[in-house]
């Protein structure tokens, strides 16, 4: 025997996980500024010099977290809607998809939900790097949008209006348990806001 330890796979992926949970537990409750390694070291209940050994450095330990599925939904979660809906409803019925599905997705994550809540406030290179990670599913999603869109459509401008009042809707029923009376938890609530996508995005398409 050499004397030299051996860290077992398992415990260095277990590891590698706390960190990358670590990320999401200090932001969401902490928020950007002042976010750093010694946080997420604290949290984790490890010594700086692990995530160095792990990530090699802050950049690499939230990427990792920006990537993870508890973050955010990976394109396959959000495509899965767009597809069912592109058979019957074409660009348009896919793009209602999206936005229905974008809804759920962020309601299933209420540490996001305040991840987010935190980001309007503050602006960091960390948030920043958050919100690469969202922007790359989007455009993965789109990038497979089946049918013809006309040129007129605006579908960027849609798109980002859209996805901005999901997003804020979201944070804001995380914060308050309702927004406009409407609560996406409630089966029922979310009908509603199903059928509200339904008719703003058909009257977009109705007008091309």
């Amino acid at each position: 025997m050499s004397g030299k330890k051996v860290i077992p796979i398992g415990r260095t992926m277990t590891t590698r996980q706390r960190l990358v949970a670590s990320v999401g537990r200090v932001l969401a409750r902490e928020g950007f500024r002042g976010f750093g390694l010694g946080k997420v070291a604290l949290e984790a209940g490890v010594d700086r010099r692990v995530i160095s050994r792990h990530f090699g450095g802050l950049a690499e330990l939230v990427a990792e977290f920006a990537r993870s599925p508890d973050f955010w939904p990976a394109t396959e979660e959000i495509r899965a809607g767009m597809e069912a809906a592109g058979s019957v409803g074409g660009p348009e019925g896919q793009l209602a998809a999206f936005h229905k599905g974008f809804l759920r997705a962020l309601v299933k994550r209420p540490q996001t939900l305040d991840i987010l809540a935190w980001e309007m406030m503050e602006r960091t290179s960390v948030s920043r790097m958050l919100e690469q990670a969202r922007v790359r599913v989007a455009l993965e999603c789109f990038e497979r949008l089946t049918g013809e869109v006309p040129d007129n459509a605006g579908l960027t401008g849609i798109v980002a209006v859209m996805g901005a009042a999901m997003l804020f809707f979201a944070v804001r029923a995380r914060l308050g348990g309702h927004f406009g009376g409407l609560d996406p938890n409630d089966p029922a609530d979310l009908a509603r806001i199903d059928a509200a996508v339904d008719a703003l995005v058909g009257g977009v398409f109705s007008r091309l």
